[in-house]
């Protein structure tokens, strides 16, 4: 004898380093994606589900990594000119007061360009 029953569960079941997970996708509208991500990582809503984790993944992970090359690259770029100003003007003062100087945006180089 068969005996049939109706259960509710996910259609597909998705796997991430060995373990179970829900996707969720999120379109956001109006909001940046820091401020939805700020909101995503807060506190769970679920006290008492001890195996409960949450990842953010694809575009988040891609924005945290793009801003820590665009930081690391800033970073270096400001002491290589920094250093090529020491070689030409012979000082360690003269270049910190050139560097401060000169505002540090493309409308300075667009209006020395024209």
């Amino acid at each position: 004898m068969v005996k049939l029953v109706n259960l509710e569960s996910p259609t597909e079941i998705d796997h991430y380093k060995l373990q179970r997970v829900a996707d969720v996708y999120v379109t956001p509208v109006g909001e940046d994606l820091s401020k939805l991500t700020a909101g995503f990582a807060g506190p769970s809503r679920t006290p008492n589900c001890r195996q409960h984790s949450r990842e953010s993944a694809r575009m988040v992970n891609g924005m945290d990594e793009s801003f820590k090359s665009f930081g690391i690259g800033f970073g270096l770029s400001f002491i290589l000119l920094f250093l090529i100003l020491v070689a030409q003007f012979r000082s360690w003062v003269d270049p910190f007061l050139i560097m401060l100087a000169i505002p540090m945006d493309s409308s300075a180089c667009w209006s020395f360009c024209l």
